[in-house]
């Protein structure tokens, strides 16, 4: 039996609705995906594309046997025309000459000719280039714009356009659409993942494939475990040496601080807590909590403020240096005796 385009989709049943319900009668022209990044837009926005190319559509999309559905797998149907580009910016120029020019050419193969669009890389003077095409497409033309924020595209545009907004997963729904790409993975790791991605599949599907991800959750949990028995000097040099190796990681990292932080202040007040992120390290977490008994959570709530300050202080182009430093000084008085 052969999966069709929109079924396989694990989640978001009000866009597949909608879809359905399109692809009975004659689809728009000009359409919008919304949602942040890793939410899968661009995976559902192109099998929409596919389906609108298809030979044989049905309610749920394309045939995928048909000529057109082989050659858009094959990534050599080019009557599908992405424009997302390598850098930060489309330039101005790309746009004029693929999508402007492009959209004045018929389809060469299939019965429509469809534009995807990564809206997040262009600038007003882009968004202009295309006003005209997406405002008044040509017959047999399709838009498909994708966007993570909408609130940078004119208002024009967005008045042109059907929106699908994609809408976070559940908890389960993570679980098994990694399971279905890594059937074997752990159970301990796919539970410390779903509970990570934060709804976010594309988020999910990096880890599985990060191999430092663990590597730097791990870290974490060292460093915070054995924060008591350390000098200030292994906290500015060799603690904040990871820290600077692991710069473009910070998000993750703060995150991983955090969740340790909550870990030890839910044991101190149930040590046998089954709802802590770090379950795998339930042993070594009480052993800290014996070895220190004047850890309390009113010094664990002022090591996740000093992390919260680095958080909003990341978010207003502080001085990285300076202010992992204070957070690590700060996390290690409250966190020695």
């Amino acid at each position: 039996m052969i999966v069709m385009a929109f079924g396989k989709f694990i989640g978001q049943k009000e866009i597949k609705r909608r879809l359905s319900v399109m692809m009975q009668g004659e689809p728009s022209q000009s359409f919008l995906f919304t949602g942040p990044v890793g939410s899968g837009k661009r995976t559902i926005a192109g099998e929409l594309a596919k389906a609108l190319v298809c030979e044989n559509p049905t309610a749920d999309g394309a045939c995928n046997n048909c000529n057109c559905c082989r050659y858009y797998d094959a990534g050599t149907l080019p009557d599908v025309v992405r424009l997302d580009g390598e850098e930060s910016n489309i330039k101005v120029a790309d746009v004029r000459r693929t999508v402007v020019s492009g959209s004045a050419m018929p389809p060469q193969i299939a019965r429509r000719k469809v534009f995807l669009i990564d809206c997040d890389k262009l600038n007003e003077e882009g968004q202009n280039a295309i006003l005209k095409s997406v405002e008044e497409p040509p017959a047999g033309v399709v838009f498909i714009l994708m966007a993570a924020d909408k609130s940078h595209l004119l208002p024009t545009i967005l008045s042109r356009v059907i929106e699908f907004k994609l809408v976070g997963y559940s908890e389960e729904e993570i679980r098994s659409i990694v399971k279905t790409r890594y059937g074997d993975i752990d159970n301990g790791r796919l539970e410390f993942i779903t509970d990570f991605s934060a709804g976010l599949p594309g988020k999910a599907i990096a880890m599985c494939e990060d191999e430092e991800f663990g590597e730097l959750r791990d870290k974490i949990f060292d460093i915070m475990i054995k924060m008591p028995e350390k000098s200030y000097t292994d906290i500015l040099y060799d603690d904040f040496a990871f820290w600077d190796e692991n710069k473009s990681r910070v998000d993750d990292l703060l995150v991983f601080m955090l969740w340790v932080i909550g870990d030890i202040a839910m044991m101190l007040k149930a040590p046998d807590s089954a709802d802590i992120r770090y379950k795998d390290k339930k042993d070594e977490i009480r052993g800290m909590i014996s070895r220190h008994s004047y850890l309390s959570t009113t010094r664990l709530g002022n090591c996740a403020t000093a992390v919260n300050e680095m958080i909003r202080g990341m978010n207003v182009n502080v001085n990285y240096e300076s202010a992992c430093c204070s957070m690590l000084l700060k996390v290690h008085k409250e966190l020695r005796q």
